[in-house]
């Protein structure tokens, strides 16, 4: 593979399949489908490996081609072949879908976040009203379920 427009296509693409994948996983978590989110899990990870691969595939001709393994490095080799206008588009869409998944992923984060707060603070109402002090954990231990609630600031 060349770091052409073949390979950062490449990158392209697989970047495409992942924002697809942290859309489907936004709209599920959006229509309160929380069971759903875990089927995301897998193949998120496998995309983010396979990006992984690529982009240590783009950073690997890079340093073959005398060039840093980074951002850095490409822009020296776009602006040492400035006649290459292809390659250069690719590489601006490549950084501009990488800012696109992670405000994705971002807002995917705040969005398990907000569920899980809701579904703790679910838990604390039910095991306060039940007069029970918490629940097991995944290893067998006691977990307090309550939490300090702030009445009043003076």
């Amino acid at each position: 593979m060349s770091l052409g427009d073949t390979g950062i296509q490449r990158e392209i693409a697989a970047l495409n399949v992942f924002i697809n994948l942290l859309r489907a996983e936004q709209g599920a978590l959006v229509r309160g489908e929380n069971d759903r989110v875990a089927e995301f899990a897998a193949p998120k990870s496998d995309h983010l490996f396979e990006l992984t691969r690529l982009g240590d595939v783009r950073n690997g001709l890079l340093v073959k081609g005398g060039f840093t393994a980074d951002r850095a490095g490409m822009e020296k080799l776009l602006s040492q072949n400035s006649g290459n206008a292809a390659l250069r588009s690719a590489w601006q869409q490549l950084l501009s879908l990488t800012q696109t998944a992670q405000q994705a992923n971002t807002t995917n984060g705040m969005l398990i976040s907000s569920r899980l707060h809701h579904t703790q603070r679910a838990l604390n109402a039910i095991f306060s009203a039940a007069r029970l002090p918490g629940a097991y954990g995944a290893d067998g231990n006691t977990v307090s379920l309550r939490t300090a609630q702030q009445l009043a600031v003076a």
